[in-house]
């Protein structure tokens, strides 16, 4: 009997070479100076050495692009350049309407924050070189680029005669307030004082639903200790009542120019997973300066979060949009999940996105609000605490993912695949089972341009995507092909060792019904992926009894660890 403890080479017994091949190339002045200047500090140094413009990194990097390249990636990715074409259309056009330059202005804005994201993950910001007030003062200065360009991307519809009120509304309250600084007064002159009504306006608004929110609880509490009806002439809900908006409307009009811009949530989110993405690239170039990194970094991080208190956001409004912000670089490019713990082999993903009333209206908006879940579908939060038991002391949304050794690897993946193989197991679901068997399979030995999941039933999409993702992993934290695929292959025997031990009956009962046809596929995979799990999904239909649903939530939110000799392999 095998020992799961025991860390020897198996091999699955797959017949051909791996037909993946990830060599192959294809899911951005100082507090003292008025005006915003251009970092030149931030131009990529000489391939080599510390930073992230390393050639030999970026070439690795660039390949893992591979392990994500589906139709609906490719999909995704030429919308993009539509969307970005028409923008660059729109803003050469001459007479828009005012809905027309409402469009234009929310494409700007973001625009101009994938621009800032940009500028901050090429910079050397955490490497040696810098104190920590020099690294934020730099990044100051990058975030008044990016806050004189939404600006200007907002004048263009006031000067067109676009009412102030649309504006606001369109930028949000709080990245409007950029346009009362005195540092971007010259630029909106006598555009000021209709902007500073309409900002004004929203935060009135704003104060008065908050109001008969406040109202209604204060009354209710009332009553529950009344234990009567609620009075709600005679409750005072100041106390339920916030005041930051007005304080930060207040801050952002009065403070010195040229002095720091302020966060929004929205700023501060940008700002984590920036810092977080030029982290992870700059600890993975040769020669790299780890402690500095690692110590730059949780600086920065620090006092991001000081400095958003500062301008009146909560730390826990700091994470909700920082998560938000993961989630949609992971949609631009599913390779950054391998740079966050927990999702960089495959156990953690975005949440589906769910309908809310919008307030006000009886119309329902899909939205995602920077929700995440395991890979059997229970509910995960990535904040990374000061204190991880009592969830106090919020130091940050996620946890950057250091470079990790072979072992890591092998385990963090086996674990991952134990859980979703344990969860169809414990429900007996061999339909379930069956998915993940192949689905971790393919997504070794097939490229994902040739078997990208699109139209495969259950979760066979997941868990190719979850295999791909393990093993970009590894490719970015250079583990060379070869070793991928041992390490992998090994993941992928422990993991079914680990269901075997635990489940038992379970396992007999399958070695009866798909043994014999399971040791046709792993023959046939390596050489024809495609038709081999034809030819697999077509025996299971002949000889699968009605299973059980794959949509129960799991039982138990721990996989099991220890594994046997097993029937999954030949």
């Amino acid at each position: 009997m095998a020992q799961r403890n025991s860390r020897g080479r198996k091999a699955l017994p797959i017949t051909g070479e791996l037909v993946f091949s990830p060599e192959q190339s294809q899911h951005r002045r100082t507090g003292a100076q008025e005006e915003p200047i251009d970092a030149e500090w931030w131009e990529d140094e000489p391939s080599g050495q510390n930073g992230t413009g390393g050639s030999g990194w970026q070439d690795r990097w660039d390949r893992t692009r591979d392990f994500f390249s589906t139709r609906e990636r490719r999909r995704e990715e030429e919308q993009a350049r539509r969307r970005e074409a028409d923008r660059e259309q729109t803003n050469a056009a001459e007479d828009l309407t005012d809905r027309e330059q409402l469009k234009l202005l929310r494409e700007n804005v973001r625009d101009a924050g994938t621009k800032y994201m940009e500028s901050l993950r090429a910079s050397k910001i955490l490497v040696r070189g810098f104190n920590d007030d020099e690294r934020v003062e730099k990044l100051s200065a990058m975030r008044r680029v990016h806050a004189e360009t939404m600006v200007m991307a907002a004048m263009r519809p006031l000067n067109e005669g676009v009412s102030a009120a649309s504006v606001v509304r369109v930028m949000s309250t709080m990245a409007a307030m950029y346009l009362m600084s005195p540092t971007f007064r010259h630029i909106v002159k006598e555009r000021l004082e209709p902007v500073s009504t309409a900002i004004q306006q929203r935060i009135d608004a704003k104060a008065e639903s908050k109001m008969n929110w406040a109202q209604q609880m204060a009354s209710g509490h009332e009553a529950e200790r009344r234990g009567s009806r609620p009075d709600t002439d005679s409750v005072d809900p100041s106390g339920y009542l916030s005041k930051k908006w007005q304080k930060r409307y207040a801050d952002v009009k009065f403070r010195e120019r040229g002095h720091r811009e302020m966060f929004t949530p929205r700023s501060a989110g940008m700002t984590e997973m920036a810092l977080t993405e030029n982290a992870f690239a700059a600890l993975r170039q040769p020669g790299a300066d780890t402690e500095t990194i690692t110590a730059s970094y949780t600086t920065m991080i620090a006092r991001l979060y000081r400095q958003a208190e500062e301008d009146g956001i909560s730390r826990e409004e700091v994470t909700e949009s920082s998560r938000v912000v993961l989630g949609q670089r992971i949609r631009e490019d599913p390779r950054v999940q391998v740079m966050v713990n927990g999702f960089a082999h495959g156990q953690w993903h975005m949440s589906p996105p769910h309908e809310e009333r919008i307030a006000g209206t009886d119309q329902m908006q899909t939205v995602w609000r920077g929700d995440f879940m395991d890979c059997t579908g229970w509910p995960v939060d990535p904040t990374r605490y000061e204190d991880a038991v009592s969830r106090q002391g919020v130091l940050g949304a996620f946890t950057l993912r250091p470079q990790m050794g072979q072992a890591e690897h092998r385990d963090r993946m086996s674990e991952t695949m134990a859980m979703t193989m344990s969860h169809a197991a414990a429900h007996g679901d061999m339909e379930a089972f069956n998915q993940d068997l192949a689905g971790y399979m393919l997504g070794c030995v097939a490229r994902a341009q040739k078997v990208d999941g699109e139209g495969m039933p259950g979760t066979l999409p997941d868990r190719l995507f979850q295999s791909r993702t393990m093993q970009a992993a590894m490719a970015a934290d250079s583990v060379s092909e070869k070793d991928q695929r041992l390490l992998y292959s090994n993941a992928y025997a422990d993991a079914l060792e680990a269901v075997d031990a635990a489940f038992p009956e379970f396992a007999q009962q399958w070695a009866q019904r798909y043994g014999q046809n399971w040791q046709q596929f792993i023959a046939h995979v390596g050489n024809d992926p495609a038709e081999a799990y034809d030819r697999w999904q077509s025996q299971q239909q002949s000889t699968s009894p009605t299973t059980s649903s794959t949509s129960e939530p799991r039982t138990n939110g721990t996989s099991q660890s220890a594994g046997t000799e097993h029937e999954y392999q030949a």
